[in-house]
């Protein structure tokens, strides 16, 4: 079976955990073609170009 890695910055004081599910939910959704990086870069821009 095949084990994907990734990376995760982790510094003092961090939830580790939080950081773990998130990089976890960001894999399953990107296998079913949804990238989370798109979608909040999308929502960061509606957001500067409604100002």
């Amino acid at each position: 079976m095949e084990v994907p890695l990734v990376e995760i910055p982790v510094a003092a004081g961090r939830d580790t955990a939080r950081l773990i599910g998130v990089a976890a939910l960001n894999l399953q959704l990107q296998r079913l073609g949804y990238d989370m990086a798109d979608e909040f870069n999308r929502r960061i821009l509606e957001q500067m170009n409604s100002l």
